[in-house]
């Protein structure tokens, strides 16, 4: 019986999709926008069976969103769109997937829906601190350096990007760079117990590298 829910529910949904397509195909794109903000909303089509075929993707609706926002001729459509698609609900619904997939250890198909996500919100907290922490996982650390610079500027309270991003330069053997990271931290958060522990990474690290290949001193 809940095999064939599952079952009746995917097709619900997939059905639904078409029909978005239909409206688009015809130009009634209200209809079109109306269904979309149906499904996105509904956080259970978001929620994945354990082959990861059941379920919307971020693209299933935000590919459709940028056509409507990108062919329609009406600003107060388009005001609509990018209002919904803003929505705190809407958005934890399209990331919901993404976090699954990371929670699975699904690593490649996470980073290339997180960067499908960003392309829409770009300042997405949740989306910025799991595609950095996803990249390194999979051993990109550029991407992670880029989503932690971003997460800094645009939530510079949050301490972790700081000190994320000082041992993303440690482990790349720029200390110069990593002690101007950890410095910038300690200004924000002198009391913060991790400063000790980067500060003596970044110190055992160019210590060692001092003895072997002597000071600039010498």
């Amino acid at each position: 019986m809940k095999k064939m829910l599952i079952i009746l529910f995917v097709t619900s949904y997939i059905q639904a999709i078409e029909v978005v397509d239909m409206y688009i195909d015809r130009n009634e794109t209200e209809k079109a926008i109306n269904r979309l903000y149906y499904l996105a909303k509904d956080m259970r089509n978001f929620t994945c069976t354990q082959n990861y075929m059941n379920c919307l993707t971020p693209r299933d609706i935000l590919d459709r969103v940028t056509k409507i926002r990108d062919t329609s001729q009406n600003n107060i459509e388009k005001t609509i769109i990018n209002r919904f698609i803003k929505e705190d609900e809407v958005q934890k619904n399209i990331f919901m997937r993404s976090h699954t997939l990371f929670k699975d250890k699904r690593y490649d198909e996470t980073l290339i829906e997180l960067k499908t996500i960003l392309l829409n919100y770009p300042k997405n907290i949740y989306t910025l601190t799991y595609l950095a922490k996803t990249a390194l996982l999979i051993d990109n650390p550029k991407i992670s350096e880029y989503c932690y610079k971003k997460l800094i500027k645009y939530r510079p309270e949050i301490s972790d990007s700081y000190f994320e991003l000082t041992e993303i330069y440690i482990q790349d053997k720029n200390y110069s760079i990593a002690q101007t990271s950890l410095d910038t931290a300690k200004e924000i958060f002198p009391d913060d117990s991790r400063i000790k522990i980067y500060q003596n990474k970044i110190d055992k690290a160019t210590s060692f590298w001092s003895n072997i290949f002597g000071s600039d001193d010498e």
